[in-house]
């Protein structure tokens, strides 16, 4: 059995912990504090040196797509602030610094439309249910091959493409698309 003054070692030993704890649960707090601090300045400094579109400096030209696919030349204005057509252009991401850029994107969109426009030829109603499970099947460009193939995902969707429910239908997406590289040669 312990005795009054082995109670009393024994609690002196326990407060000394507890303050001795206490002071290593301050200092702890201090540092993870620093620590957050220092996370949140360096995010700040990382954020702050990510490249920026920027607009071109007033007077300056630039290119927007027309609806037929055609590079425009545009000029930044300035009528006490930016013009209504540059400003829209700007947010709208129809703004490029160069024409070969501007012409690069609207090949893109317009073949974006030549797809949905055979996606609505052969398979109007299909919509692709992305819980299912199913294959989806898209068209893609192979460039050691030169030609138009067929891929195919489960649950993976990848935003810029446009998916057929069979690959049949696929395949005649891709068919079409080959013809018109034939009679371009």
């Amino acid at each position: 059995m312990n005795t009054i003054e082995q109670l009393d070692e024994r609690i002196a030993q326990l407060t000394e912990l507890v303050k001795t704890g206490s002071e290593a649960i301050k200092n702890m707090g201090t540092a993870l504090k620093a620590a957050e601090e220092e996370r949140d300045r360096l995010a700040d400094q990382r954020r702050e040196q990510e490249p920026k579109f920027e607009r071109v400096g007033k007077y300056e030209k630039y290119y927007s797509i027309l609806f037929d696919g055609a590079a425009m030349t545009c000029q930044e204005r300035d009528n006490g602030q930016n013009s209504f057509d540059d400003t829209n252009n700007f947010e709208s991401n129809n703004y490029f610094k160069t024409v070969q850029r501007a012409e690069n994107v609207a090949d893109k969109i317009n073949f974006l439309l030549k797809l949905e426009r055979l996606h609505d030829t052969f398979c109007p109603d299909y919509k692709p249910n992305w819980n299912s499970g199913e294959r989806k099947y898209y068209v893609f460009y192979g460039h050691n091959s030169e030609c138009y193939s067929v891929g195919s995902v489960g649950n993976v969707e990848y935003e810029t493409n446009v998916f057929s429910p069979t690959l049949e239908i696929a395949k005649k997406v891709c068919d079409v698309l080959n013809k018109e590289l034939e009679e371009k040669k």
